[in-house]
């Protein structure tokens, strides 16, 4: 019996994981856009689907009791901060974690890790569940945290592309100890992506969202 097998894209951040030779292994390839279109295209079928992790967004379907669950910790006088950092090696966490902290006198913070963390930095996710566990969030469920942001400060990762293309306003955070290499490559992508908002000094957040 014949198995047709097919290969959703799950990333917007590293093409080389999302693009290499194992993709020969499958018989078509669903992809985001144009973009990884011309990527894939030579290991075979392709479509262009869009990204699917967004459709609840754009259709309007919330989970409301888990958006209810989360909105009886928040003061409603209170803007919304939703901080989405990795735990790879452009992590923020160490720089900027306890100055976001420090704002929870001032904004709701809403705290979550990104998923591709989650499951290799299980250890690290123990920890910061057991200091944070007030607005950390475990769940796989970022639709209805994007609902409840008014400003989204993330790393290098997929919440960058989320927060972009569900227009919210965002603070992209960068370590100041990254390799040469590594800076770089983040100059190129901000300039392809057009990123104005990147901030180094984790003194000077609170003034920059204030601005935003």
């Amino acid at each position: 019996k014949n198995t047709f097998t097919v290969i959703l894209q799950q990333s917007t951040i590293k093409d080389i994981s999302a693009f290499g030779d194992w993709n020969y292994l499958f018989n078509l390839r669903l992809v985001y856009g144009p973009y990884y279109s011309k990527k894939i295209n030579k290991y075979g079928s392709y479509f262009e689907i869009g990204n699917p992790r967004y459709d609840k967004s754009f259709k309007n379907i919330f989970e409301e009791e888990k958006i209810k669950k989360i909105k009886k910790g928040l003061d409603p006088k209170k803007k919304n901060l939703l901080y989405i950092p990795s735990l790879d090696n452009f992590s923020t966490i160490k720089l900027f974690l306890s100055k976001i902290i420090e704002l929870r006198r001032k904004y709701n913070i809403l705290f979550k890790v990104q998923s591709n963390s989650i499951e290799n930095n299980l250890l690290e996710i123990k920890k910061i569940n057991k200091k944070l566990k007030n607005f950390f969030y475990i769940e796989n469920d970022f639709n209805s945290l994007y609902e409840l942001a008014d400003l989204v400060i993330c790393d290098f990762g997929d919440a960058l592309f989320d927060a972009i293309y569900l227009n919210k306003p965002l603070i992209f955070l960068q370590k100041n100890d990254l390799e040469k290499e590594e800076n770089d490559f983040l100059k190129k992508f901000f300039t392809r992506i057009n990123l104005k908002s990147v901030l180094k000094d984790a003194n000077k957040l609170e003034n920059k969202i204030e601005i935003l």
